[in-house]
């Protein structure tokens, strides 16, 4: 019997090891338990290999200056299980997340005594379906991996979003982008309109045939809509009957990829009713910030900022969002990644930027020795030192300006000792 929060996340923590499983039947059965929550919510459902959690932010910013209650579902968190669950930028209390828990406490023991064990992102998925049909007034719902077989994938969404295609958890999704997109594409509902990023050409063809098979109206990025650089995170989009500037906080080109399907979005909710003005998208885009992504996390020198980049594509957003914002400046290098992800090409790509690069390790049954990455580094002044907390503490000693990414969990631990010792 589970009494506590500690001995909840505990429960959690151990059933990590069933690792990722695929299929809605689990998700199912414990939605049950809730009287079917996700068949009367009102949501947006955002897949893509990078770029949801900054468009998932663009929009609840937006939609909260409406005066909507705001649910999000967004994985993984860099800090608790609580963040994953929010209304209005609040994350679910311990309490309530342990209460929801409670009421399918029963059905996971069913499951897991007929030996088809729900994960622990099943089990947050279906506590955050309930919470947010409870909480919010609309939700906006981020795919955990591919889309199709995602626990996430049993919602009648007002809209579907794909962001971005590109070569991430291939054990699981397949090796090309066409294989990836047809997971991804699984989000796409009858008759629901789907927002679309700026996908290789392969993908594009998988996702408009399951678009047709839907008959869901299809609004891609340098089609139905577009963005122009005006300057600096100055920005104009047009289309869809539109046509307006925008500024953005974030910083990355990439950033503005993001900000025009959460545009192109919101503009697509207008039509369904929303009161939702230009001039409210430009404000909220003005000033909405996500944590973890290219953000600066010392108040004082040394400069040191942290970024989510864990896979190919979104390294290569990292790197090219340096060489704009600091292509003169001696800059150094922390990287720790998981080691089922594509590690040689992201070192590769760090490689030549940095004037140094430290690889370390953490705390997680998937994280690579800092030994590994070392060895596919050619950087001439590479080091390594397994623990990351020795690394910060050498880093804090210092005055270079000093990146840190690789791996989400990575900088969600990192970032929460640095904000510890501000």
């Amino acid at each position: 019997m589970i009494e506590t929060m500690e001995e909840l996340n505990s429960f959690l923590n151990k059933r990590e090891t069933l690792g990722i499983k695929p299929g809605l039947h689990r998700i199912k059965h414990l939605l049950m338990v809730y009287d079917q929550p996700e068949k009367k919510m009102l949501a947006i459902h955002v897949a893509g290999t990078n770029g949801k959690g900054s468009t998932v932010a663009f929009l609840a910013n937006t939609l909260q200056r409406l005066g909507y209650r705001v649910g999000t579902f967004t994985s993984p968190s860099l800090a608790t299980r609580n963040e994953m669950i929010q209304v209005n930028g609040e994350p679910i209390s311990d309490q309530a997340l342990f209460d929801y828990f409670s009421l399918i406490s029963a059905e996971i023991n069913q499951l897991d005594q007929v030996g088809d064990s729900p994960s622990p992102f099943e089990i947050i998925v279906a506590i955050a379906f309930k919470y947010l049909h409870d909480h919010a007034d609309i939700a906006i719902i981020e795919t955990g991996m591919g889309g199709k077989e995602d626990a996430t994938n049993v919602l009648s969404p007002l809209i579907s979003i794909i962001t971005t295609i590109g070569l991430d958890h291939k054990q699981f999704l397949g090796d090309s982008y066409a294989s990836i997109a047809s997971h991804k594409a699984g989000i796409i509902k009858q008759n629901t309109p789907v927002i679309i990023g700026d996908l290789p050409e392969e993908a594009n063809r998988v996702i408009k045939q399951y678009a047709v098979e839907q008959d869901a109206p299809l609004y891609q990025l340098g089609k139905a809509f577009i963005y122009t650089k005006i300057e600096d995170r100055y920005y104009h989009f047009a289309g869809l009957n539109h046509d307006f500037a925008f500024t953005l906080a974030m910083k990355g080109s990439h950033q503005a990829h993001n900000a025009s399907i959460a545009i192109a979005t919101l503009l697509q909710l207008q039509a369904k009713g929303y009161a939702i003005t230009e001039e409210m998208i430009a404000t909220a885009l003005s000033d909405t910030k996500v944590t973890g992504r290219f953000e600066q996390v010392t108040a004082h020198s040394p400069t040191i900022i942290v970024d989510g980049a864990h896979n190919t594509e979104s390294i290569e957003a990292f790197v090219q969002t340096v060489q704009q914002n600091y292509p003169n400046q001696e800059k150094q290098l922390i990287f720790a990644a998981f080691k089922d992800k594509p590690v040689k090409e992201m070192i590769k790509r760090v490689d030549p930027v940095f004037d140094c690069i430290l690889f370390t390790s953490f705390d997680h049954p998937r994280a690579a020795k800092a030994t590994e990455l070392f060895s596919h580094s050619n950087n001439p002044n590479k080091q390594f030192i397994e623990n990351w907390e020795e690394v910060v503490d050498q880093v804090l000693r210092q005055e270079m300006t000093t990146f840190i990414t690789g791996s989400m969990d990575f900088i969600g631990k990192v970032s929460k000792r640095l904000r510890k010792d501000q």
